[in-house]
C-alpha cells in the first residue's frame, strides 16, 4: 500500500481542491492509502508577509513534511499555492518526494517552450504565486494575470455552473497572442475550454499525472 499525503492550510482548499479532482483520481485505488495533515498559519502568516512564506514557514512545513516521512508516506502534495516557494525549498531537503500542487503545471508550461502565459484564476493570490514560480524557473518567460471577475463569489457561495461560466468566458476573452493559459486554480478543472484557441494547462491535470507517476516508482 503506498500512502499519499496532502498538506493544506485551511478547510477550505480540501473542499475546493481535494474534491473532487483529487478524490477522484485516488479515493478509488486500492494500492493507495490518502491522508491529511492542515495547519492554518503557513496560509496565514504567509498572506501577512505580502503572500512570500517566512523563514518561520518554511520551517513548519520542513517539520510537517518530515512528521509526513515519518508516518510512511510515500509522496506529499501541499495544496497551498501561497507556500509554493517554500514548498520548492523543502522538497531538497526531503528523502522522498514533496511538490506543490502547481509545480507539475509550471514545470509542463516550461518545458513546452511557451514564453508568454497567461494565468487565469478567480484568486488573485493563487495566479500572482503562480507567476512568481514560473519567473523563478525562467526570467526571460512574459506572464501577464487575468483574474476573473465574481468568479471567485461565485465559487465560494456554491454556485458553480455560474462559476465555471465566468471562468469560460474569461479564458475567451484573453486576448491573442499568449502562447498558453495556465490554470491559477484546480477548481477550473471541469470548465469546458474546448472553444478556446490558446493551449489551456490544467492544474490538477498536470499534478495527478506527475503524483501517478511517483506513485509507480516508489
Amino acid at each position: 500500500m503506498k500512502r499519499l499525503y496532502f498538506i493544506y492550510t485551511i478547510p477550505g482548499f480540501y473542499n475546493g481542491l481535494y474534491q473532487p479532482v483529487m478524490a477522484r483520481a485516488f479515493d478509488h485505488r486500492e494500492d493507495v492509502e490518502v491522508r491529511f495533515l492542515m495547519d492554518s498559519s503557513l496560509l496565514l502568516d504567509t498572506l501577512a508577509n505580502g503572500a512570500e512564506p517566512t523563514a518561520a514557514v518554511e520551517r513548519r512545513l520542513l517539520h510537517f513534511a518530515e512528521s509526513c516521512e515519518c508516518a510512511g508516506a510515500d509522496c506529499i502534495v501541499v495544496g497551498c499555492t501561497a507556500v509554493n516557494t517554500a514548498t520548492k525549498k523543502v522538497a531538497g531537503l526531503m528523502d522522498i518526494p514533496v511538490l506543490s500542487v502547481d509545480e507539475p503545471v509550471i514545470q509542463r508550461v516550461l518545458a513546452d517552450g511557451k514564453k508568454k502565459i497567461a494565468v487565469l484564476s478567480h484568486t488573485p493570490i493563487n495566479a500572482m504565486t503562480i507567476r512568481r514560480r514560473l519567473l523563478a524557473e525562467n526570467p526571460q518567460v512574459q506572464v501577464e494575470l487575468f483574474p476573473v471577475a465574481g468568479a471567485g463569489d461565485a465559487f465560494n457561495a456554491g454556485r458553480l455552473e455560474e462559476f465555471r461560466a465566468l471562468m469560460k468566458a474569461g479564458a475567451e476573452a484573453i486576448p491573442e497572442g499568449f502562447d498558453a493559459i495556465v490554470l491559477g486554480h484546480i477548481s477550473a478543472e471541469e470548465v469546458d475550454f474546448s472553444q478556446v484557441k490558446t493551449p489551456v494547462y490544467p492544474t490538477g491535470r498536470w499534478c495527478i499525472e506527475a503524483i501517478e507517476k511517483i506513485l509507480e516508482e516508489v
